[in-house]
């Protein structure tokens, strides 16, 4: 992505979290209302009928925009289980007899770490004050490691082959929170500054004997970044009729700036009675300038129970959750390496690391308590 469009992003986002905040401060000047007969009946501080089955828009004609709340600290950790989908060129290593024929091709990809659903942790910690205004942090961590390591890999003449693939994305946050309580819906908007890494490597290695040649190969592609800027977030929830049970909606957008840096790596060498030959290629670029954009959803069913034994309240959610990460670091590092023997075998490995986009897709369950 280029300025024009990290600009633009950010404009639509500060201009979501502009819309909220206007409606908020507008609605201060309103007072109380309330609703009569079976509507709203027992009062704006306690609206429970919310499709009730009454045919009224009961909480709608109940609205406190006081914001005053007991305030106090609360917590929560949460366990995600997400499938990763990444992308990349693969890395590969192809083996060629005398005549120029394939006797094996083997790649390793980035998607391989999405082969199953991994768990990662998410964790906050916030506090929030009487009125409106709180502040919160939050940290996420997602890894995920696909290896493979098949000593009879391809043809009978292959002696092993291993691959190896690996992701990191974190990030971690600090943000200012508003409540907000409108009818039947109640939340909070933030803004604030994140850190986030995106680290993905990818490495494959074959050995081959072609005849009385000893073929070796192996390609590697390194790709990171690593930034700080701001983050928008909005949390909304709405009672879910008379069952105790709250659907809720979670959504934040980030623009991050800094470095980030793309490496490719490919090798081969060949042993042979008469001598051996090898070669070795590297390539990388860097860039100080980089941006990522991450956008994420969250959608789900929460419950809330008043503690007995302390003056508290435990949560539990439980969700889907998509998140995409989008890195534009105007990168390329391509690596090719070849080996060979006359007359014998051939070796080719070849290496491409550019930018990164990721997705990330699954569930998500939840559990915290604020005093």
């Amino acid at each position: 992505m280029n300025l024009r469009n990290s600009i633009s992003r950010l404009c639509c986002l500060g201009g979501i979290l502009a819309i909220v905040l206007v409606q908020n401060v507008r609605a201060q000047t309103v007072e109380p209302t309330c609703g009569v007969g079976d509507c709203c009946n027992t009062g704006c501080d306690n609206c429970t009928g919310c499709d009730n089955g009454t045919g009224c828009d009961d909480c709608n004609d109940c609205t406190d925009w006081d914001c005053q709340t007991a305030g106090g600290f609360y917590a929560g950790v949460e366990a995600t289980l997400l499938w990763a989908d990444i992308n990349g060129s693969p890395s590969q290593v192809g083996t060629f007899d005398p005549f120029g024929a394939p006797v094996s091709v083997h790649s390793s990809a980035y998607s391989d770490v999405g082969d199953g659903m991994t768990a990662s942790p998410r964790l906050w910690l916030g506090y929030q004050g009487s009125g409106c205004w709180g502040v919160v942090g939050r940290y996420f961590d997602y890894r995920s490691t696909a290896m493979t390591l098949d000593p009879f890999a391809g043809p009978l003449d292959t002696l092993g082959l291993m691959s190896n693939n690996k992701l990191r994305a974190y990030n971690m946050d600090i943000e200012a929170t508003r409540l907000f309580d409108r009818g039947c819906w109640s939340g909070n908007v933030s803004l604030g500054v994140r850190h986030a890494s995106l680290n993905s490597t990818s490495s494959i290695s074959s050995n081959s004997v072609v005849g009385t040649d000893l073929v070796s190969g192996i390609a590697m592609t390194d790709r990171q970044f690593n930034g700080t800027g701001l983050t928008f977030g909005f949390l909304g929830r709405r009672p879910i009729g008379c069952s105790g049970a709250n659907f809720f909606i979670n959504a934040r957008g980030s623009m991050l700036w800094g470095n980030s840096a793309a490496s490719a790596e490919a090798a081969t060498s060949i042993l042979t009675p008469l001598g051996a030959a090898s070669d070795f290629q590297f390539a990388a670029a860097g860039n100080d300038e980089g941006e990522l954009f991450i956008g994420e959803i969250q959608a789900g069913v929460e419950w809330e129970y008043e503690l007995q034994c302390a003056p508290a309240t435990a949560f539990l959610r439980l969700a889907g959750e998509f998140q995409y990460w989008e890195g534009d670091h105007g990168l390329n590092a391509s690596a090719v390496s070849t080996s060979f023997a006359v007359p014998g075998a051939t070796v080719v490995s070849a290496a491409t690391a550019g930018d990164q986009q990721l997705d990330l897709f699954g569930v998500s369950l939840a559990a915290g308590i604020s005093y």
